[in-house]
């Protein structure tokens, strides 16, 4: 993951939610050293049950700053019309 999301990597995000054409942002330009992982599935967290439908990645992109993303969405070449 670390080498395929390093710094200077371009990358491309599919936006599919239910009701609405899917559309993709990008390029983005990951700036930040390391993505943080929260990975899907059901876990205790600080007292706190947390049930989380998809692994989601936290990431710094020029533009936009830090994003958290999942990581189903995230393609390293442009999609072109995904409609």
């Amino acid at each position: 993951m670390d080498e395929a999301l390093k710094p200077g990597r371009r990358i491309w995000l599919i936006i599919d939610q239910p009701g609405y054409t899917p559309f993709k942002i990008g390029p983005l330009l990951i700036i930040g050293k390391k993505p943080r992982l929260f990975p899907a599935g059901v876990y205790e967290r600080k007292g706190h049950m947390i049930d989380r439908k998809q692994s989601l990645l936290q990431i710094v992109t020029d533009p936009g700053g830090m994003r958290t993303v999942a990581a189903a969405s995230i393609r390293f070449k442009d999609p072109g019309n995904v409609r």
